[in-house]
């Protein structure tokens, strides 16, 4: 068993509630590698993520039931499982030792020599997986849990030691179980307003965050991040900066070219040898989450020259902005993104691919979210033709604010609303035709749908 997880001396079994996550089942492989008898329960578990699990020789239970955790002498849950689950209140009867998802990777990522936590309203996933990409492909020991699956390899994870790459959420304020070497902030923005009611609050947040490192990585092109840096400093932090435009910034790019939505660019940090870099993946955010990861990677000694081939090298995530496959002439792509910001950014990309005719449909992601970010959403799908809205995917919520997505639909200029996958499938299969992009996007359950359609017979 691996001295990375000394904080589960005498442990060998432990239970995780709400396996089915990207960053819940990476971590449950992770401990199954290291030699801990793993299993866990998800009543919404897709099948993909059953068989993965399986393959790692975990056991599944697709209902929560305080029997399920027999034998366990660890216990493993998510923010979505409240007090009421069953196997928590048989965790906490038995004496069962009990971690929240953050604060189990906290307790880990303390046990390893070196640690590195991606914060940011957006672009996490994507930094985590660019920067473990550059430790992999240099040779430095490392291991990575992100909230999304790489392309290539299909997975959320890798193991190993030396440094522990992680995606640190800011909901519920879990980032605060972190204590990383080294922290990044991406940007801060208005959300999970269940957590954070004002923008002030969250950046009380991220900077509480940022406070708890030893470096802290801040985007200079985002106001509200680059605002707690005095905060951060008058902490004792060490703070490292990266800019698309400003040569101030310890990196920063230039010579930047775009062709139908990819970029090229020459990335500069401080006390390297300049690199020239072409990404295979659209979008100029992606040239500002290359910059972070780049300038991550140089904090560990790595060199330009393996950090250019290794960004250079970077296909991407599932779900964002991910080609499905083709309908009646149609390209089909699917995307995570369900705040306003993400949905312009991602669209804005689709745009510079010279499509006719570019179709969203777009799935709500929590009443709150909608309700407090009600007018920034009418106004993000400036660059498709047509937007369709699905209702909200309420996840952990009730609707205790009285917003629709038909409600959505009525504020939003080109806009239909259709409330089930069903209706949605049909339109978007009477509406494919060459030229044209089709485009399911939010972080729920549409995906579904781009799939079906993508497999379909013209």
């Amino acid at each position: 068993m691996s001295d990375n997880f000394g904080f589960l001396c005498g442990k060998k079994s432990i239970f995780f509630c709400g396996i089915g996550g990207a960053s819940m089942s990476g971590l449950a492989a992770i401990c199954s590698l290291n030699g801990f008898s793993v299993s866990g329960s998800d009543c919404d578990i897709s099948s993909d993520t059953l068989s993965f699990l399986q393959s790692y020789g975990i056991r599944v239970f697709t209902s929560h039931s305080a029997e399920n955790i027999a034998g366990s002498d660890a216990f493993v849950y998510t923010a979505a499982v409240n007090d009421s689950n069953p196997e928590l209140r048989q965790a906490r009867i038995c004496g069962i030792p009990v971690y929240t998802r953050s604060r189990f990777l906290g307790c880990l990522a303390d046990c390893f020599p070196h640690s590195i936590a991606v914060a940011g309203t957006h672009g996490k996933s994507t930094v985590t997986h660019m920067t473990g990409k550059i430790f992999k492909d240099s040779s430095v020991s490392s291991a990575l849990l992100a909230g999304a699956a790489d392309k290539d390899s299909g997975l959320s994870f890798r193991n190993g030691g030396g440094c522990l790459i992680f995606e640190a959420c800011e909901f519920n304020r879990s980032f605060l179980d972190f204590h990383p070497e080294t922290s990044v902030i991406l940007n801060i923005e208005k959300e999970h307003t269940d957590t954070y009611p004002t923008l002030r609050s969250a950046e009380d947040g991220f900077g509480q965050f940022a406070a708890q490192s030893k470096t802290c990585i801040v985007n200079l092109d985002c106001y509200n991040s680059s605002s707690i840096i005095p905060f951060i400093q008058n902490r004792g932090v060490r703070i490292l900066t990266f800019s698309l435009t400003d040569k101030n910034a310890d990196a920063f790019a230039t010579e930047t070219d775009e062709k139908r939505g990819l970029f090229s660019f020459t990335g500069c940090i401080k006390q390297q040898l300049p690199f020239r870099c072409s990404l295979s993946v659209p979008g100029i955010h992606n040239v500002s989450n290359a910059l972070a990861a780049a300038l991550c990677a140089s904090v560990y000694g790595i060199k330009s020259e393996i950090i250019s081939s290794s960004l250079s090298g970077f296909t991407g995530l599932k779900r964002r902005f991910e080609y499905i496959g083709n309908y009646a002439g149609a390209d089909i792509y699917d995307d995570y993104a369900h705040h306003p910001t993400e949905i312009r950014a991602t669209l804005k990309t689709a745009r510079s691919l010279g499509y006719k005719r570019i179709i969203c449909a777009f799935q709500p992601h929590t009443y709150s979210r909608t309700y407090s970010l009600f007018r920034d959403f009418t106004a993000a799908f400036t660059d498709c033709d047509l937007v369709i809205f699905a209702d909200i995917f309420p996840a952990r919520e009730v609707n205790i604010y009285g917003v629709s997505s038909e409600m959505l639909a009525a504020s939003t200029e080109n806009a239909l609303y259709i409330p089930s996958f069903e209706g949605i499938y049909r339109f978007l299969a009477e509406n494919a035709e060459k030229d044209t992009m089709i485009l399911t996007m939010g972080a729920g359950k549409l995906n579904r749908v781009s799939y079906a359609l993508a497999h379909a017979k013209d």
